[in-house]
């Protein structure tokens, strides 16, 4: 009888290393190219980041907005070099901004969003690859995760409607991702206007506190006014949940519920209209998966060995950043 078993679990044994002798052998075969990305632990650019929630000057520090949505401040998280940078890279292609809602429809213009923009291709410079490395290890999100970053101008009176950055699931293609969180670097500092505003945010204490000079200074955001026809009478609506751009930081907000199956509704949000003077800024939309744009094309992997002699690999594990950091920070 043990003999028997012990012949079964053996073919069994053989099957199966058989299968992985195979497998591994189509895999080397394949194209470099078309082969998965290998699971590194750490960035090309970037190895860490220390948060803190102190504010401490020329370190990066954390300051909660509000946890309905989810919304943070990353304080100094780039230098104003690298801001400049990124200006001077997109001034000269700059485009009127496009709105989508999603689905097959086409991008096109609308008076809801009347920016100009333009977009940096993946890795595309030393400068930017340190950007997206440092974003993805904040999130905990695969750099890969990312779309291109857009860059933003808004010149006085140019502006973006109160709006969700997610996708409704009723508007997706099957197997597409969603965006689970935005990230808005700020590029410069703006003389009058171009808050972001969080009409429906529940403001975090400490932050309405600090920032109480927010009711006194002149303001066009929009306060969702459409929306107040939508939502039941009981939602307040508010223009001056706002966050004032600060050259050097980011905001990082979650577009979807902690499960990332539901567009979570406080998350909407707008870009208030520049009153005076000129506000550039960078968003990076994290995805849940890939983007469907290939992000893994040689054209990137060639940029990627180029610019770090290294091969195009994935970050994953970098869990204690932002978001177990804010889990053991809430009260």
């Amino acid at each position: 009888m043990m003999s028997r078993l012990l012949r079964k679990l053996r073919a069994r044994l053989s099957k199966a290393l058989y299968l992985g002798l195979a497998l591994g052998l189509v895999y080397f075969c394949l194209p470099k190219d078309v082969r998965p990305a290998v699971v590194r632990d750490r960035n090309y650019a970037e190895h860490d980041i220390t948060l803190s929630l102190e504010e401490k000057a020329n370190e990066t520090w954390v300051e909660v907005i509000s946890w309905s949505p989810r919304a943070f401040l990353v304080h100094n998280l780039f230098t104003d070099a690298e801001a400049d940078h990124v200006v001077e890279m997109s001034r000269d292609h700059l485009k009127r901004s496009l709105t989508k809602g999603g689905g097959k429809e086409d991008a096109k213009r609308s008076k809801f969003r009347t920016s100009d923009s333009s977009s940096l291709e993946k890795y595309q410079t030393r400068v930017v690859a340190a950007l997206e490395e440092r974003v993805a290890i904040l999130l905990s999100y695969p750099a890969l995760h990312q779309e291109s970053l857009k860059v933003l101008r808004y010149n006085p009176g140019q502006l973006y409607k109160p709006h969700f950055d997610a996708f409704s699931v009723k508007k997706q293609r099957p197997g597409d991702s969603n965006r689970a969180a935005t990230v808005i670097l700020y590029l410069t500092e703006v003389e009058e206007g171009g808050e972001t505003n969080f009409p429906r945010a529940k403001l975090d204490i400490g932050y309405d506190m600090r920032h109480r000079d927010r009711m006194e200074r002149t303001t066009s955001c929009d306060g969702g006014r459409m929306w107040r026809t939508i939502l039941p009478f009981e939602i307040k609506l508010s223009s001056t949940n706002t966050v004032t751009p600060k050259k050097g930081s980011a905001l990082v907000f979650y577009d979807l519920d902690p499960a990332a199956n539901y567009i979570d509704d406080d998350s909407l949000h707008e870009g208030c209209p520049v009153i005076s003077g000129e506000k550039w800024s960078g968003t990076f939309w994290v995805r849940t998966g890939s983007p469907l744009e290939a992000l893994t094309t040689p054209h990137t992997k060639r940029r990627v060995k180029d610019l770090f002699g290294a091969k195009l690999e994935v970050l994953r594990g970098e869990g204690k950043k932002l978001r177990s950091f804010f889990k053991q920070t809430r009260y």
